[in-house]
């Protein structure tokens, strides 16, 4: 019954995903003929260099080519990120760099990636993931064939899915064993049991759309906004993230 209820949740993502793949297509398209119309005009400029040089005119040639270097490249436009659901370490690595705000991995069965997790070849994810609770430490990627310093300023993960009772008890032994799986990853998760102990009954009637709209609304305005304009933290200014703090009516509520 968990699958049905998890679908409902991610609902919002997946259609904000949807809108994003299509924003992307279009950057895309407009990157590339960007790029062609670049390429025409640094291919012109050369040609006038080269008139330059013939005539002797090596400072007017200088001033062309500066000029075609100030310009540069466009950067190429990076896919907005909402979700992951398999993918390696280095991958997700390259989507965090190009989504600083973080990313949801959502997999319907949790057992799955949990125990990709626990193999000893697979430390370093499971070091990455560790890192990725709190969304307050760097990461730093270091590889042959995909570049060095690829920097992740903060490692930003939230991780949903479900998971059978029976599946969850052998992790919760290997984590109270003292072994590898004894580092804190289990104990990250905050569980919802589900289905609560209700008295059942038979519905037939269509879903609340309004509400569902109001919902997405929530997910669409958390998803535009740049939460760097509220809550910098006023002490440290090389800390760029954002911090919201309780007021101190709040505080006390909250004590």
């Amino acid at each position: 019954m968990k699958s049905p209820a998890l679908g409902e949740v991610m609902r919002p993502v997946d259609v904000l995903e949807v809108e994003a793949n299509a924003a992307h297509a279009e950057a895309m398209n407009n990157y590339q003929l960007d790029g062609r119309f670049a390429e025409m005009a640094k291919k012109d400029i050369e040609k006038k260099a080269q008139q330059a040089i013939n005539k002797g005119k090596t400072d007017e040639a200088k001033q062309l080519l500066k000029y075609d270097a100030e310009a540069g490249e466009t950067s190429k436009p990076a896919l907005k990120r909402y979700k992951v659901v398999n993918s390696s370490m280095e991958a997700l690595g390259e989507i965090l760099t190009e989504n600083p705000q973080g990313v949801l991995v959502y997999r319907d069965e949790l057992s799955g990636l949990l125990q990709s997790l626990d193999r000893e070849d697979n430390t370093e994810a499971r070091a990455l993931y560790l890192q990725g609770y709190d969304g307050n430490q760097g990461y730093i990627f270091d590889r042959i064939m995909r570049g060095k310093n690829i920097r992740i300023e903060a490692v930003c993960l939230s991780v949903l899915g479900g998971i059978q009772p029976g599946k969850l008890k052998s992790s919760i032994r290997a984590t109270l064993s003292g072994g590898h799986g004894d580092d804190g990853l289990l104990q990250r998760f905050q569980m919802l049991v589900y289905p609560d102990p209700i008295e059942w009954q038979y519905r037939d009637r269509y879903p609340n759309r309004e509400a569902a709209n109001v919902v997405f609304d929530i997910f669409k305005k958390l998803s535009e906004t740049d939460f760097l304009q509220f809550g910098a933290n006023p002490i440290d200014e090389y800390n760029k993230r954002p911090y919201f703090r309780f007021s101190l009516d709040a505080q006390a509520f909250y004590v």
